[in-house]
């Protein structure tokens, strides 16, 4: 069997995607324990155009957004008063948001001119 090693496409693709990412650590050291708080923060925007047939011919390719920021907290108490009895406690809060679009182009009116009978005539 003939495999192409070469595809076509009727479109390029694209993309723009924008990261920030925020750390904060914070240690407080006493002889009996040693206390520590880490924040962060994550915020990401994307855009891809994507040629997703890999033919020709149009007949699918998508445009999707993808808003997403994320938040933790972790505060710790490590144990440091004996070397028999050892122990980490903590708490840690974790938040997200995240919201997608996609534009979707040329796949419906393609489903529509085979008669998909889901879609109907458009």
């Amino acid at each position: 069997m003939m495999v192409p090693d070469t595809t076509e496409s009727d479109g390029t693709n694209f993309s723009n995607n924008d990261y920030e990412t925020t750390i904060v650590t914070a240690n407080f050291n006493t002889e009996a324990f040693l206390y520590t708080y880490i924040y962060s923060n994550r915020d990401m925007d994307e855009q891809n155009m994507q040629d997703f047939d890999g033919a020709p011919a149009h007949l699918l390719s998508m445009n999707f957004f993808n808003d997403w920021e994320q938040t933790s907290h972790e505060f710790r108490v490590t144990s440091q008063f004996s070397d028999t009895v050892q122990f980490i406690a903590g708490f840690y809060d974790w938040e997200a948001d995240f919201e997608q679009r996609w534009d979707v182009y040329d796949l419906f009116y393609q489903l529509s001119r085979i008669g998909n009978p889901v879609l109907g005539s458009w």
